[in-house]
């Protein structure tokens, strides 16, 4: 288990051992801290017949964990988004069987769990399909929700769940839990961390030439104010590309040449851009950085729906040129 999540484990473990466990959790934070991960040892630990009474860790031997390590414990249900949905939605359909799950006995005799991931992945109708089982719960069932946006669930949904947020681990443990990982300059290391926003596991998927289009990315925006580019040509680029990285990206550039406008930062998400970036605060006003970074906000929220990329895009660049004119 990942050492970050030592102490949500540890929460977990001792309300089993106090016999308060809730009947559903919804497991949050940041994509790249392994809230999936962390629902799957609570699943095993569950499951297990035989777990260790202090520290909750499943034996590794009885049935139970045999059952799971192979993938085929009768008394786990995943839920998630339909393979062939391009909307990534999870369907009524999904959820109407994990109300009929949840009404069965368990096989073993012991727990039943449900995971369900992304839970802000439900539909209107999949939420409120849940949200009955959530109201009617079943002795020994727990259903586990993780997600990086807890907000867009219902209402209802959250008030209905023990909340068990995922922190981001302080800078020197993740350094120190990559360092272990990989063979890769401190620096380097450093600042895939921080364009992860502190996230190892998205941290470690930062490759050499990922950050190096990073880099091209950030020359070729500043360019185009320039007047070197158009933004047909740049949106045509960026859309071949993860185009969520890139805006979020985008939005930690801003964020660094508000930081230097109010002064010298200490920190910054970006520090092999430092000069770069220093020079850009001193050729735009607070009020158009400010004003651009809502703007990258929002178009960050239009990515999650079905709106034309390449005129997403577009639109942002021309809204950039024009806050300069």
């Amino acid at each position: 288990m990942f050492p970050w999540l030592q102490n949500a484990w540890e929460q977990i473990t001792q309300t089993r051992n106090e016999k308060r466990l809730h009947h559903a959790y919804l497991i949050s934070g940041l994509t790249g801290l392994g809230k999936l991960d962390l629902a799957y040892h609570i699943a095993h630990s569950l499951l297990c017949t035989k777990p260790d009474p202090h520290t909750g860790y499943p034996c590794g031997q009885c049935r139970g964990c045999h059952l799971f390590q192979v993938g085929n414990h009768p008394d786990i249900q995943r839920l998630g988004p339909d393979p062939e949905s391009k909307s990534g939605e999870i369907k009524v359909e999904a959820a109407r069987n994990l109300v009929d799950f949840n009404e069965l006995t368990s096989q073993s005799g012991g727990y039943k769990v449900i995971i369900i991931a992304p839970a802000d992945g439900m539909n209107r109708y999949s939420a409120n399909s849940l949200l009955k089982t959530l109201e009617e719960p079943t002795p020994f069932t727990i259903i586990l929700l993780v997600t990086t946006q807890p907000g867009r669930l219902l209402a209802t949904i959250r008030s209905r769940c023990q909340h068990l947020p995922i922190a981001v681990p302080p800078e020197p443990e993740a350094l120190a839990w990559l360092t272990a990982q990989v063979r890769v300059p401190p620096d380097q290391l450093q600042l895939a961390l921080r364009l992860a926003h502190g996230a190892p596991l998205t941290a470690l998927k930062f490759n050499h030439d990922i950050l190096q289009q990073r880099q091209t990315n950030v020359r070729m925006f500043f360019e185009f104010t320039a007047g070197k580019h158009s933004p047909s040509s740049i949106a045509t680029q960026w859309i071949q590309q993860d185009l969520a990285q890139l805006i979020d990206w985008l939005s930690t550039w801003i964020a660094d040449i508000a930081r230097f406008q109010t002064g010298s930062p200490v920190y910054l998400d970006n520090p092999d851009l430092a000069t770069y970036l220093h020079t850009q605060s001193t050729k735009y006003s607070s009020v158009t950085i400010h004003k651009f970074w809502s703007k990258v906000l929002n178009t960050r929220q239009h990515l999650q729906t079905n709106l034309n990329p390449q005129l997403l895009i577009e639109t942002l660049l021309i809204q950039w040129r024009d806050l300069q004119s």
